[in-house]
């Protein structure tokens, strides 16, 4: 009986364990440049949960649609991203329709993504580099 005890035991631990690096492994690494001392700051648990959430929200388009819609803008490829998550940059845009346009970039290959005013609101109420100012306006030409 005290066998089978203590091997249910480490088998419980086992899988605790087990548990604990499979999550740790699927945790995203999300941080950002600070743009004065130009060093990599990884956020915090709390920001990591508020990004993941805020990326969910996110509603994919094509850029034509992007075009069609908010004209050509103007895309600042040699302005700091906002953040990066797992080597991705990712760029936020206001437009002038309320909504935001949401650009993440992997080894050259740009996604669009549209972002709804409220999405926005949150990332700047719990993020701390991402500011008004700090997202550059889609202006078409």
């Amino acid at each position: 009986m005290k066998k089978i005890l203590i091997i249910l035991v480490s088998i419980i631990l086992i899988i605790i364990i087990a548990s604990f690096f499979a999550l740790k492994e699927k945790q995203s690494n999300m941080y950002y440049i600070d743009k004065y001392t130009n060093t990599k700051i990884e956020y915090t648990s709390d920001e990591v949960t508020t990004i993941s959430k805020f990326i969910k929200q996110l509603k994919s388009v094509e850029e034509k649609q992007v075009i069609d819609t908010y004209g050509e803008g103007t895309v600042y490829f040699g302005e700091q991203p906002q953040m990066f998550i797992d080597g991705e940059s990712v760029h936020i845009y206001n437009t002038k329709l309320e909504e935001y346009i949401v650009i993440i970039s992997d080894d050259g290959q740009d996604n669009y993504y549209i972002s709804s005013k409220d999405n926005i609101d949150k990332l700047l109420d719990n993020i701390a580099n991402i500011s008004d100012s700090s997202i550059h306006p889609w202006e078409s030409e």
